[in-house]
Order: structure tokens, then sequence, then C-alpha cells
């Protein structure tokens, strides 16, 4: 007589580990690509919120700097005087306008520096107020620098709207 075994009312166990080579080059190479890019999630999160604050910064610089006046620069000193000229003597209706720009030979800027600063959002930027006070050597030289027409006009032109700013009448 044979001995039978008695049927098991459980399924048949398969584990994880029969499937999976135990030292496979390939599991383990497809193992440590899949950590990297996990790994690059919070890299680009970081990227992003770096982004974000110096962009942030940015607009934030432009509007500290409109209010404020923007960048400054400090000239000089020079001399600038308008001239007008006859080329040609036979026709005295031929006139020649310009500006004779004299530079100083020497120059020294002394400025006193009060540096406050501006608070926007979480940025914090530095505005800074000087009274510069300007000192220079000129001499008089036979032949003054020529500034051409279109330079000359340019400076006429700024000057009229510094002296007289324009204004539209309300309606």
């Amino acid at each position: 007589m044979t001995e039978q075994i008695p049927p098991s009312s459980a399924p048949p166990s398969f584990s994880l580990g029969d499937f999976i080579p135990k030292r496979s080059a390939g599991l383990k190479l497809l193992l440590v690509c899949g950590l990297a890019v996990l790994m690059i999630i919070p890299a680009l999160l970081v990227h992003n919120i770096v982004y974000e604050r110096s962009s942030g910064l940015e607009s934030a610089i432009a509007e500290v700097s409109e209010s404020v006046g923007g960048q400054q620069s400090v000239l000089g000193p020079f001399l600038a005087v308008p001239y007008s000229q006859t080329p040609d003597p036979s026709k005295p209706d031929k006139v020649v306008y310009g500006i004779a720009v004299a530079y100083a030979e020497t120059g020294s800027v002394t400025s006193i520096v009060d540096v406050r600063e501006k608070q926007r959002g979480i940025h914090t930027i530095p505005v800074f107020e000087a009274s510069p006070t300007r000192v220079g050597l000129m001499r008089q030289s036979s032949s003054p620098r020529m500034v051409d027409e279109s330079v000359s006009n340019l400076c006429r032109t700024r000057a009229r709207q510094e002296v007289m700013p324009s204004r539209l009448p309300r309606m």
C-alpha cells in the first residue's frame, strides 16, 4: 500500500527571492540608477527654491532702485560752452552750431556716504546716499574738443527739458 499525502488547503508560497538572481550585475545597475533618480528629486526642489529667491531678489532691487532714483553716475568736472561759427566767410548765412567741451586735467572727489537698508519681503537691499564734492584743475587749451552736431542738439534738448519741463493741461 502506498501512503497518500493529504492535499493541503494552502496554495504554494512563492517568495520574491526565488525570482531574483543573487549576484546579478544588471540588478545592481538598475538599483543604483533608481536611487540616483530618487536623489534628483530633492536636488530639483532645492534648485527651484534658489531660482525663486534669486528672481525675487532681482525684482526687489529693481523696485527699490525705482523708488530711490536708480543707479547714479558722478561725472566731471567739465565745462561745456555752446558756440556758433561760419565755416566759409563768403557765405555768412551758413552757420554751424556746436558745443566745445573742456575736461579737467586732474580732479578729486570727496564724498560722505550714508548707507540705509530697505526691506522688501525677505530681502534687505542697501541704499547709498552720497554728497560728493568735486574739485578739478582746468588749464586754458588752444583747441577744446568740439562735439558734433547730433550731440550738440541732444544737449540743448535735454537742457530745455530740464529748464522748461513739458506739462500737459488737465482735461
